[in-house]
């Protein structure tokens, strides 16, 4: 059993990936949304300065996985926001219920280290039972 969360980013042709291990599938979700954000920017220069709610649902645990990334990619991308804060209500394999914190991206204050497209579904894989593990690839 996996008694720590964590992540660790490793490089692809072209993309980049990170693997992620948690207890459950709320601290799965958190790692998820940590080893994103690090790959943009240093999370610990951005400060929680304002919350969002988002609710996913979706029929998989992968599925539900990369709607994660891409829902909060898509949040940098049009609200201007790097997150650092992921407080995961509930996760399922159908269901994530989270709030995150974080900032609106200042240039002078944030580094800006990748820009990511998308995540996706090439060589995606979540495994788990009393605890989880999952590999993902995202476009850059």
């Amino acid at each position: 059993m996996v008694e720590k969360a964590g992540f660790e980013h490793f490089s692809t042709t072209a993309d980049a990936g990170f693997r992620l291990w948690a207890p459950d599938l709320n601290g799965l979700f958190q790692q998820a949304g940590l080893a994103l954000l690090s790959l943009m920017t240093d999370i610990q220069r951005v400060q929680v300065q304002e919350w969002f709610e988002v609710t996913l649902v979706n029929e998989t645990v992968e599925d539900l996985l990369i709607d994660w990334l891409n829902e909060l990619i898509f949040r940098v991308e049009t609200k201007g926001f790097f997150f650092s804060e992921f407080t995961i209500n509930q996760a399922t394999s159908k269901q994530v219920d989270a709030r995150i914190g974080g900032e609106t991206i200042d240039p002078a204050k944030h580094l800006l280290l990748t820009e990511v497209k998308a995540a996706t579904y090439h060589q995606l894989a979540v495994t788990g039972l009393d605890s989880y593990q999952a590999t993902i690839i995202v476009d850059v």
